[in-house]
């Protein structure tokens, strides 16, 4: 749903609230109990170029 020029705001911001920084912090702390709720450096990394290389294409207008 994104052009490649977006996701990596997007996925640093999604790290951010898998962290429990964001809106919903501490009310869902137990949802994810046991589970990693953060990516290293490395697979943020990753996961960024992954995205990149598959995303949304812009269309070029037909307008003049």
């Amino acid at each position: 749903m994104h052009n490649a020029a977006k996701w990596k705001t997007i996925v640093e911001r999604m790290v951010w609230r898998m962290e429990g920084k964001g809106n919903i912090g501490k009310a869902h702390a137990g949802y994810d109990a046991g589970r990693k709720r953060y990516r290293s450096a490395d697979e943020q990394i990753t996961l960024t170029r992954y995205l990149q290389q598959y995303a949304q294409k812009e269309i070029e207008s037909q307008i003049p």
